[in-house]
């Protein structure tokens, strides 16, 4: 008799559109934690200015938070390539990312005090593309690799 399929439990979430949108907002909050932890990385022990550390640590969050909303946001289990969907989500989340690092580098660029403590800017910049960033992952990545809706 074959093995019987064994169905890996479903992500704990609140229902709806609120609760997709808070999930999103605790991912997003893991992100931060990944950027500020690798700008840090970057500056202290690799001795990376802040511009060039940022590139560095948006993509490990860009990463991070791809694969945590794919699974808990989301619940994507199965899409076509990885990599193509994982490229779909930095490309769309990349016009946040635009907003969000040019936050950053206006603030570093024209205060001193956040010149010197970056990761000030690294949340003020999270903040800005946080909206653009859900909707557009909802509708242009993960309802995609879905084959339809992903719900409200």
């Amino acid at each position: 008799m074959p093995p019987e399929t064994i169905e890996r439990p479903r992500p704990v979430r609140a229902a709806g559109g609120l609760g997709r949108f808070l999930t999103f907002g605790l991912v997003g909050l893991v992100g931060l934690v990944v950027d500020a932890s690798v700008l840090t990385l970057m500056i202290d022990g690799f001795g990376f200015g802040p511009y060039s550390a940022r590139l560095v640590s948006y993509f490990a969050a860009a990463t991070t938070t791809w694969a945590l909303n794919r699974r808990y946001t989301f619940d994507v289990t199965a899409s076509g390539s990885l990599l193509a969907e994982w490229g779909r989500f930095t490309l769309v989340n990349g016009f946040g990312g635009i907003a969000n690092y040019g936050v950053f580098a206006a603030l570093v660029a024209t205060s001193p005090f956040i010149y010197q403590h970056p990761v000030v800017a690294v949340v003020i910049g999270a903040g800005v593309g946080w909206i653009f960033n859900y909707h557009a992952s909802k509708r242009l990545v993960f309802d995609r690799a879905k084959g339809g809706k992903s719900g409200q």
